[in-house]
């Protein structure tokens, strides 16, 4: 099953097919319940990662709005 969210928990693509075994509505629901669980620790250990670089962006950005307005 491949899954596709927002951080907001919100689903932008579910797909799954069941070519070498079925599974029930009992099953789709773990699944989706694990990859929203998945999802959820990407993207805080991506926010984790990425933000001392945000941050030197957003100072580089006040930089160069301060210098142009002064």
């Amino acid at each position: 099953m491949n899954v596709v969210a927002t951080d907001k928990g919100r689903f932008v693509e579910l797909q799954g097919t069941g070519e070498t075994a079925t599974f029930t509505e009992e099953e789709m629901n773990a699944m989706l319940t694990l990859a929203k669980s998945g999802i959820a620790q990407l993207i805080e250990k991506q926010r984790e990662a990425l933000s001392p670089v945000l941050a030197r962006v957003d100072t580089m950005a006040r930089e160069r709005l301060n210098r142009k307005f002064r």
